[in-house]
């Protein structure tokens, strides 16, 4: 019986740990996929809207199976302040946590770009709602939209300089 019990245990510890690699594997494919390089600046490549980014199903599942930061997993590419190669999973937790953070800032910035590209009352007020979404999420309202074309506009200044300059003068009509 022990030795049942004990055989047990350790295909539940190799199966844990199997799924724990796999978690960090999918980790570093998000990471690597979530941000694309523009001249010298890095910008989010999968984020359209407000919801959380799938890195942070990951690191919440790293997080629940315990996982320490000191845990290694491989990069399969380049991203934002990880170059490919071997990396923590604090490293990560924190790059996804600027994912997160701009992520929030590139769904105002598509939203400013549909305003600009179709001037009513109803992308404006869009505009705005997730500008404050973006606030609630803790995005600051001096945070500045890098120089770069977005949905074909040249936008840049800070997330409350865009809103008032292109979304709150249509509301206001």
């Amino acid at each position: 019986m022990k030795l049942l019990f004990a055989l047990a245990l350790v295909c539940s510890t190799t199966t844990a740990f199997a799924d724990t690699r796999a978690d960090l594997r999918s980790l570093g494919v998000h990471l690597h996929r979530a941000w694309v390089q523009r001249g010298t600046v890095w910008w989010i490549e999968d984020s359209e809207d407000l919801a959380s980014p799938s890195c942070q199903k990951d690191v919440a599942a790293l997080v629940a199976a315990r996982v320490p930061d000191s845990e290694t997993f491989m990069m399969p590419g380049d991203a934002k302040d990880l170059s490919s190669g071997r990396h923590t999973f604090a490293e990560a937790k924190a790059n996804c946590n600027e994912i997160a953070y701009v992520s929030k800032v590139k769904a105002f910035a598509l939203e400013v770009a549909k305003t600009i590209n179709t001037p009513t009352a109803e992308t404006a007020r869009r505009c705005v709602e997730v500008y404050a979404g973006a606030i609630k999420a803790g995005v600051k309202p001096t945070e500045v939209v890098p120089k770069i074309a977005v949905r074909e506009e040249m936008l840049g200044g800070s997330i409350e300089g865009l809103r008032i300059k292109f979304c709150d003068p249509l509301i206001k009509r």
